[in-house]
């Protein structure tokens, strides 16, 4: 039996919420325990919580800590949480229950450190998802603070990341944008610094979904919708703006919210707060488009691959859509902010096939090029592991076949070769892997531990092919490459009985 490899995560509280984007990012250990046993520690500042494990799945734990005495609450957050880091009782306690670690990740800036003081000479993996000098730079650019302040506050947090930045292994990035700036701003090597964007866990939402045309019926006005954690950029500009679009309902989520309280907001702006899953998605499903306004300076703007994936086309400036790789007309609808009611009306002015176009567009790429899957295979890298599935027959060697080669290929998997019923075929190479029989190879797959089947065929043929998979090889060693969009399906998110029956 393969022995497990350890994973120890240590992450500040807002990353284990769900309704974050940093609890978007936190799912990608919820993948990686598919493969590791991945120990989760949140530091606390007092022992206030349960200190207790806690277990979220069969290889997956998380365990509030706690320091042992109080930091003073009247510092800017940046220098609260450096002192936080040289708590003897949390660093001991780091020691306590990661000891056994081969490979330590910190989700933030804050506890890189405390990582390191706890172990000098363990494996450290520091995932940025703040930019902390990037994202502070920003906040300071919207803050009303004397020049002093600002001089005082960026040359500390450019000295703490850099410090973070020498103490890690390796530095992953969300963007290629970061992985670059942190490279010359601190003047680390190309290799030392890893792009892994911000994900989803596609069983989350794959189960019999894919984007619909939106019937507007007899409908007069649009519903748009528009989540955001912060206050609204420009407000007064964007509410002069919302009140000259009376025909589309603005229905507004998150702190957002708490910006447009009082008089002068617009009758077509909902204001709704912070709201459940069940709620968003309500609201979701109800809306014709999403809106997304955030100017985006650092990382990703999680909330747009919220809107991907419930099937929103979306109107968003072009920075907002900074790290998704999206084309203007092809995976959104792009606006400038000088002419942004004119190019929303254009939007609506749309054929509904255009819109639905740019929804089905966007949800392929977000399926295809932003699936934690994708990106596990750093982790075995850095650890050290060797890959569960060492490698991957596709069964069919057209069109979808190359395809689905791509694919693994870009999640970093290893093909062995192509299966086809064309007894032409057998023994021939396409793209330089060889070519069986059906009879050859199924059986190995069935028997080993490592070897795995992608069925990339037709759909005319699919059903015929999956009978002919099943009676050898188990579903839970199959997938699928095709169905719904152009990625890689476990059989076990897709209806079997339908498919056989094709």
């Amino acid at each position: 039996m393969r022995v497990r490899k350890k994973l120890a995560v240590i992450c500040v509280h807002h990353s284990v919420d769900k309704l974050t984007g940093y609890g978007r990012a936190f799912r990608l250990y919820n993948v990686l325990s598919e493969k590791y046993d991945v120990d989760v520690l949140v530091p606390r500042e007092l022992d206030v919580f349960d200190e207790g494990i806690h277990y979220l799945n069969p290889h997956m734990t998380i365990r509030n800590i706690c320091a042992g005495s109080p930091v003073p609450d009247v510092l800017p957050d940046w220098r609260y949480y450096r002192l936080l880091c040289d708590d003897e009782a949390l660093i001991e306690k780091v020691r306590k229950y990661a000891a056994d670690a081969d490979l330590i990740a910190a989700d933030s800036a804050y506890f890189a450190l405390l990582a390191r003081k706890a172990f000098p000479e363990k494996k450290l993996v520091y995932r940025g998802l703040e930019a902390v000098y990037g994202q502070m730079s920003y906040n300071l650019a919207q803050a009303e603070l004397d020049e002093d302040t600002v001089r005082d506050w960026k040359e500390f947090t450019y000295e703490f990341e850099k410090e973070i930045c020498s103490a890690a292994d390796h530095i992953i990035e969300l963007t290629e944008y970061d992985a670059e700036s942190v490279r010359k701003l601190y003047n680390i090597g190309k290799d030392k610094v890893i792009v892994s964007p911000g994900c989803f866990e596609e069983t989350r939402y794959l189960e019999g979904y894919i984007p619909e045309k939106r019937a507007r019926g007899d409908k007069d006005r649009f519903s748009c919708v528009f989540i955001n954690a912060y206050g609204l950029w420009k407000k007064e500009e964007y509410l002069r703006m919302f009140s000259e679009l009376p025909e589309v309902d603005f229905h507004m989520i998150g702190k957002v919210s708490n910006d447009l309280n009082g008089p002068g907001i617009p009758g077509n702006i909902i204001i709704h707060g912070i709201v459940s899953e069940e709620e968003k998605t309500r609201i979701f499903l109800e809306s014709d488009f999403a809106l997304n306004l955030v100017y985006m300076d650092f990382g990703q703007n999680v909330k747009v691959m919220d809107y991907f994936l419930a099937g929103l086309p979306v109107v968003s400036n072009e920075r907002g859509m900074r790290g998704y790789k999206a084309e203007k007309y092809v995976h959104y609808y792009p606006f400038e902010i000088d002419t942004f009611v004119d190019d929303v009306r254009k939007f609506l002015q749309l054929p509904d096939d255009e819109r639905y176009k740019l929804s089905l567009n966007a949800y392929r790429h977000a399926l295809s090029d932003f699936s934690y899957k994708s990106y596990t295979h750093i982790f075995d890298k850095l650890s050290g592991a060797g890959r569960e599935e060492a490698g991957y027959y596709i069964f069919g060697c057209g069109r979808y076949g190359r395809e689905a080669l791509s694919e693994l290929r870009l999640s970093g998997l290893d093909c062995l070769g192509f299966i086809d019923n064309n007894k032409s075929l057998h023994g021939t190479t396409i793209e330089g892997l060889p070519v069986y029989p059906p009879d050859r190879i199924l059986g190995e797959i069935a028997a080993s531990d490592e070897m795995r089947l992608v069925i990339a065929v037709r759909y005319s043929v699919l059903g015929d092919v999956i009978r002919e998979a099943l009676g050898t090889v188990g579903a839970e060693k199959i997938k699928v490459y095709g169905i719904k969009a152009e990625c890689l399906l476990d059989m076990d998110m897709l209806d079997k009985e339908k498919l056989m029956r094709l």
